[in-house]
């Protein structure tokens, strides 16, 4: 029993008091406050614990105040027991928290152990993704195990156009054993020389390009300009196509060495890289001449055409070897995407490109009226046109254009489109994306059904000059 500063006594167990009234009870060392704290009520005989579920019992005690004595509302007295089944409900309920918290801690150090474990792996395949690439880029700066461009081969240093092909050359497994290359004298592709004038009863082809119209990655008789000749023997076709080739670069190649030749039809045939080309002064390092616009005339710029990329073969190496980095090809992407994102529909940013081409195709087809010849354009479809609108806006302006003036424009994007997915895969070389053989001769039909259907060479064709 305790007495209280009131003259109380109260009942109490295994435990203590301190001098605020407050039950202590101590286990395993420690000590922890049972809700007991006891407070004389004003005018009141009786003590109330302010959070215990009930009344004390207070026993009067020979010291308690007169008019004191006795309990007003005996509700229950706190045993011992009681006392403790308090204590170890508390406890039960703080356990109940504790474990929660235990287990939240737990889960809280797993969760920080995954995420540093995930550190670590990523960690790891950067520094060996990192170390792979300086390996590599090692290796292919040495130039060991290294396939070589594969216009370094069958070209040379030009300072107007870049490069040309070499001429009177021959290299009989240029593409793989027995897919070969040859070059007549004036550097176009094939072995038999062309003559100013069109032999009789033939019907001269010129066909202007990139790789695409060389026939990168099959034999002289298999580019889909041969093959026009292959399909109608009154066809004489030139392949005037070279590896790398813009816009630029094609025009000009025909007005210094194709428009001195007399023709019936000039085949300008492209990819819309094409057009982004004309916008930089080298292509894979190597140096190109740039059109540019002089009070809405063409001027030729970066020429001579800059040679070092000739004389230092291990820089255009150095260049080829960075363009297989994943670092080159991140910043790439992310380049391609900011641009994506700045052009929106007709608002583009390669209208000066837009500009410059514009006058190009003008000036082709003066050219080519001053030979009777028919102008043809040409958009040849890559692999990735199949399902990519990145090509979308030239060929737009290109159809709208072309109905305007009256030019003859065919575009085998639309064509190729309607093919199935299987189809598609047999028209291109993996991983070049390059026409096979197949889809030299898809162009070929399609294109000769097109030509030969036009009433001014329809008439050349049935002998109607």
């Amino acid at each position: 029993m305790k007495e209280t500063e009131a003259g109380y006594r109260l009942r109490t167990c295994a435990g203590g008091w301190d001098e605020r009234g407050e039950f202590l009870s101590f286990e395993g060392g420690r000590t922890h406050v049972i809700v007991m704290r006891l407070k004389v009520l004003a005018g009141a005989s009786t003590i109330a614990p302010l959070s215990w579920p009930w009344w004390v019992w207070v026993d009067p005690t020979p010291s308690s105040p007169a008019g004191k004595a006795g309990a007003l509302v005996p509700v229950g007295s706190p045993t011992c027991s009681d006392i403790h089944r308090h204590q170890e409900n508390k406890n039960r309920l703080k356990g109940s928290g504790y474990m929660a918290r235990s287990w939240l801690n737990q889960i809280g150090k797993l969760t920080l152990k995954a995420l540093l474990l995930g550190a670590m792996i990523v960690g790891a395949l950067i520094v060996l993704e990192g170390s792979s690439s300086v390996i590599l880029l090692c290796f292919l700066l040495s130039g060991m195990g290294e396939r070589p461009l594969a216009e370094q081969r069958h070209t040379q240093y030009d300072q107007v156009l870049g490069w040309v092909n070499i001429p009177n050359l021959v290299v009989q497994d240029m593409y793989g054993p027995g897919v070969f290359l040859r070059t007549n004298a004036q550097g176009f592709r094939g072995s038999r020389d062309i003559g100013v004038n069109v032999p009789d009863r033939k019907l001269r082809v010129i066909c202007s390009g990139d790789s695409f119209t060389l026939g990168y990655g099959v034999d002289d008789d298999h580019t889909w300009c041969q093959l026009l000749g292959s399909m109608d023997q009154r066809l004489e076709p030139v392949n005037m196509g070279q590896g790398g080739y813009g816009v630029d670069q094609s025009y000009l190649w025909y007005k210094r060495d194709g428009s001195i030749l007399n023709h019936d039809v000039h085949i300008f045939a492209f990819i819309t890289a094409d057009f982004y080309r004309m916008e930089t002064s080298k292509f894979l390092g190597y140096g190109k001449p740039i059109l540019g616009l002089d009070r809405g005339q063409l001027v030729v710029k970066n020429v001579p055409v800059p040679r070092r990329r000739w004389y230092a073969p291990w820089a255009t190496r150095s260049v080829a070897a960075i363009r297989q980095l994943k670092s080159y090809e991140l910043a790439v992407r992310a380049i391609r995407h900011r641009r994506s994102r700045q052009t929106d529909g007709d608002d583009d940013t390669h209208d000066h490109t837009w500009e410059v081409a514009l006058k190009v195709l003008e000036s082709l087809h003066e050219m080519n009226e001053a030979r009777k010849s028919v102008l043809v354009l040409l958009c040849l479809p890559g692999k990735a046109d199949y399902l990519s609108s990145a090509s979308e806006i030239w060929r737009r302006r290109l159809a709208a254009e072309s109905k305007k003036r009256g030019w003859v424009y065919i575009d085998l994007i639309t064509e190729m489109r309607q093919l199935a997915p299987d189809q598609i895969e047999e028209l291109f070389i993996p991983p070049d994306g390059h026409y096979t053989v197949a889809g030299n001769k898809w162009v070929a039909q399609r294109l000769y059904q097109r030509i030969s259907a036009l009433p001014q060479l329809s008439r050349k064709l049935a002998g109607e000059h």
